[in-house]
Formats: C-alpha cells, structure tokens, sequence
C-alpha cells in the first residue's frame, strides 16, 4: 500500500480530543472498557453479519442472527466452566494457601538436593510469591462474575456498533479531505482485516489449548481441571509469560493436593509438550503476526494496560497498540513512530543507519 497522505481537520480533532479525555475522566473505565470490547466485537462479527444480511429484511435481525450464532458455543462453554468457577471464587484463600504450601514444599525439596540452598526471596518471600498474580486472578473472576451490568453494556454497544456501521463509517471518512479519503479506506480496511484475522485466530487456538489442557489435566488426574485448563489457555492471551505461568500454578498446587507424587512432575511435562507445540505449530500457523509489535512494546503495553485496567487491559492491549500502530504508519508525521513499534524495528534501525551514512 503506497504511503497515505492524510490532512486531518485539527480543530476537530483538537475538540475530540478534549471530549474524549474530559469523557474518560468523568465515566471511567466502566462504559471505557465495554466501549472497545464493542468495537473488537462488531469488527470481529461483521463477516458473519455479511453472510446473513441478504437473508434477512432488516438489519436488525441479521445482528441478532448473528449474536445467535455466538451464543450456542459460549452457553455451552459457560456452563463447563461456571461450577468450578464459583467454587474457586469462594475458595481462592484456601487455593492460594494450598500454593504457598507447594512452593514452600519444591523449596524443601531443592534444599535437600542441594546442601547450603537458601531462597533468595526468605520464608516471607515463598509463601508470599504468587500474592500478586492470584490476588489479579481473583479480582478479574470476581469481577467477571458480578459486573453483569458491563457485559450488558458490551453486547449492547456491539449492538449499535453493527446497526449503525455505515453511518459511523461514514462520519470517520468526512473527518478527511476528498482527496485523501481513499487513502483513509485503505487503512480502515487493513485495521479490520488485522483485528478480524488476530480475534478469530486468538479464539481457536485458546478453544484448541482449553480442550489440550482440560484433557490431559484430567488424566492426569488434577483437581479442577477444567477451570486450570482454561485457565492456562486464557494466560496464554499474554506473550511470553502467560503460558508459564498457566503452567506454574496447576503444577505448584498438585505439589501439596496430588495423590502420587509423580503428578505435578506431570502437569510440568505435559503443559512444557503443549507449550512447545503452540509456540511451535498452533500460534504461527493461525494467527501469524497479525499485530506485528516487536516484544519491548508488547510486553511494555500489557504491562500498563494490565495496570490501568486489570485482566480487560491485558486482552485489549496487543489489538489497540496493532491499531495505533497502522494508524501511526500510515500518517506521513508519524510514520516513524510506528515503524519504531513494529516487528521490523530492527530494519528500520539499519535503514536509518544508511540514510545517516549518505547524508553525511
């Protein structure tokens, strides 16, 4: 795609700016959040909406063909997971107790193997390590499971997103010159194929690992192998750490509840065989590097959206930035920031580097 030459109106811009920001402050998170999970989902949605908008009159019945068509497998999963996701909201201290116990017991361990060991972290340190990650866990579940007025929120949005599609789009295009609006589609175009590539693929390969995980936790026999295979693939939304840490907690809480005592062993050895074979095969061949963020955004993102918003930050982090990175790309002013968190940084670097070399 040739560089886009994009003059945007700046008052307008200015003024939306100012709303959105004063917005933010007032509202808050809580209709900030359902708002961008309906944006994902009515780009996500909208190839399903096309395949039934020429069988129904109106669109409003489309929408709901559509929302239908969602529904079935999510109820189905939904209620896999809602028993032993209420038992494990109730008995998070108790989890969390029984994790401490298996950190502490695989330092008891690693001493007796090793004369003279000490944890660098001290006794207060082990059986506070994982605080942190199960108190965020225990929040995001909590929150899932009584914030139903924000869900309410998200599927009504996505609603009016899709009804009102054209007319939202074409008020973005008006926002540019005449001249530039072709430039504009352009971009709005790889920013829905991006998003709709990324979600669909995100969603098999979590559906893939869920079954994987739940499967070999249960011959393995594990308690609550349905909510740590889950779980695990949920973790493995966050790059880098979320799969081991998928890993971590099922294989740490085997240590003190296992009935034989090869069984956390086997948890680690089966999550390390699944690990490999999504890294390896699963992740490359689905999603591919649709978002396209080299590993310092990526990581600097989920950690500040994770932050900010807690496990909803962490989901919507890598799509916005792949948004606001093909947006920055695409304007002549900032291309070279998007260049800078793109997965090619490194050429970039050595085109930069060739360019000073000419000049001079």
């Amino acid at each position: 795609m040739q560089q886009a030459n994009i003059t945007v109106r700046n008052s307008l811009a200015l003024l939306l700016l100012v709303i959105v920001v004063i917005w933010l402050l007032q509202i808050g998170s809580f209709v900030f959040i359902p708002l961008i999970f309906a944006g994902l989902f009515s780009i996500a949605l909208n190839p399903i909406l096309k395949f039934y908008l020429p069988y129904c009159p109106w669109d409003w019945m489309a929408i709901a063909a559509t929302f239908l068509s969602i529904i079935g497998p999510l109820v189905i999963i939904g209620i896999l997971f809602y028993f032993q996701l209420v038992d494990i909201v109730e008995n998070m201290p108790s989890l969390k107790e029984s994790i401490d116990q298996g950190i502490n017991s695989l330092n008891d361990k690693v001493s007796s193997a090793i004369p003279g060991f000490s944890s660098p972290l001290g006794d207060s340190g082990m059986s506070g390590l994982l605080d942190a990650p199960m108190d965020f866990i225990s929040t995001g579940l909590s929150r899932t499971t009584t914030t139903i007025a924000s869900i309410g929120l998200t599927i009504v949005f996505t609603f009016f997103f899709m009804y009102y599609r054209k007319a939202l789009k074409a008020f973005l295009y008006q926002q540019f010159d005449r001249g530039a609006r072709s430039d504009v589609k352009e971009v709005v175009e790889e920013i829905k194929t991006t998003i709709q590539k990324y979600l669909a693929g995100l969603s098999i390969v979590i559906g893939i690992l869920a079954v994987c995980n739940t499967l070999g936790l249960l011959l393995i026999g594990i308690d609550y192998a349905v909510f740590w295979g889950v779980l695990g693939a949920l973790l493995a939304i966050v790059p880098y750490a979320g799969t081991w840490l998928g890993a971590l907690l099922p294989f740490l809480y085997a240590l003190t509840t296992g009935d034989y005592s090869w069984q956390p062993w086997a948890v680690l050895g089966y999550y390390v065989l699944i690990q490999q074979i999504e890294g390896n095969f699963i992740t490359p061949n689905i999603i591919g590097d649709q978002v396209d963020l080299n590993p310092m955004v990526a990581i600097l993102s989920l950690v500040s959206f994770g932050l900010l918003f807690g496990v909803s930050g962490v989901i919507l982090a890598l799509p916005l930035m792949s948004i606001l990175r093909i947006c920055l790309e695409n304007f002549e002013s900032t291309q070279e920031w998007g260049y800078l968190m793109g997965s090619k940084l490194k050429d970039f670097r050595d085109f930069s580097s060739k360019d000073i070399t000419s000049s001079s």
